[in-house]
């Protein structure tokens, strides 16, 4: 199914991102908006797996997130009332929080 397909290519960008450490920023405005899209029409397994995926991509670039940091906060907003994705969203904020500090109120 199209969703096995999104799930191995978002395995493989994390594992690239991952990898390249914070030189994959150069890549991210031609991925973020994708994911993105993918997760406000994937189904719900694809978007709890991409929740995890966003957190682990803050912990990778670090501040460099703040340029999606809208984007991001609209998702988590969005998918609050989900209680299945409730603690992949509560993870995602704690590590924005880490990453951008005192910025992130």
């Amino acid at each position: 199914s199209v969703s096995s397909h999104h799930l191995m290519v978002v395995r493989s960008l994390m594992f690239i991102f991952k990898a390249l450490g914070l030189s994959c920023v150069t890549y991210l405005p031609k991925v973020m908006p994708v994911l993105f899209h993918v997760v406000r029409t994937g189904d719900d397994g694809l978007k709890e797996f991409l929740f995890q995926q966003f957190t682990h991509l803050v912990a990778i670039i670090r501040q460099h997130i703040r340029r999606y940091l809208d984007d991001l906060l609209a998702l988590v907003y969005e998918h609050w009332n989900r209680p299945h994705l409730m603690q992949h969203l509560l993870r995602l904020l704690e590590q924005l929080s880490r990453a951008l500090h005192d910025e992130f109120r």
